[in-house]
């Protein structure tokens, strides 16, 4: 563990600072040299560093790079609920069930080799998220 890591669990504010997801997340902000804030769950911090620093959304359509960039931005604001933001990220209804996709963020990053790796991995979850739950991000339909 660095002496970064051990100063931020020590002025950690935010109780789901501490669950496994923001601890992975925390892990590749220091990697990329990031500066974290505490106040903020680290997870949407992740996301953001990969927009700012203009990484390409797996999966997604180019077009839609700044309304997602707009979006993860949003993740940011310090008035939302940090708990409701953590079980949105697990809690696509596309997907199987909120602890399985919670062990399969996880995974993912657990095994990513870097951050760049890590940021885009939730981009993409990011994306399938929007696109599960918010109209305007769907795909649209082939009409014959």
């Amino acid at each position: 563990m660095t002496e970064s890591t051990v100063r931020h669990l020590s002025q950690e504010s935010l109780p789901a600072n501490r669950w496994p997801l923001n601890r992975l997340a925390l892990r590749w902000l220091n990697e990329a040299r990031e500066p974290v804030r505490v106040d903020l769950p680290y997870l949407p911090q992740l996301l953001w560093l990969g927009f700012e620093r203009n990484l390409p959304v797996p999966g997604a359509p180019e077009r839609e790079w700044g309304s997602l960039e707009l979006a993860a931005g949003q993740m940011l604001d310090p008035s939302l609920d940090p708990l409701r933001i953590m079980r949105w990220f697990q809690n696509n209804p596309d997907g199987p069930e909120e602890s399985e996709q919670s062990r399969n963020l996880q995974a993912l990053l657990r095994e990513a080799k870097n951050w760049e790796e890590a940021a885009q991995s939730l981009m993409e979850i990011f994306w399938d998220l929007l696109s599960a739950t918010n109209p305007v991000f769907r795909p649209q339909e082939v009409r014959v």
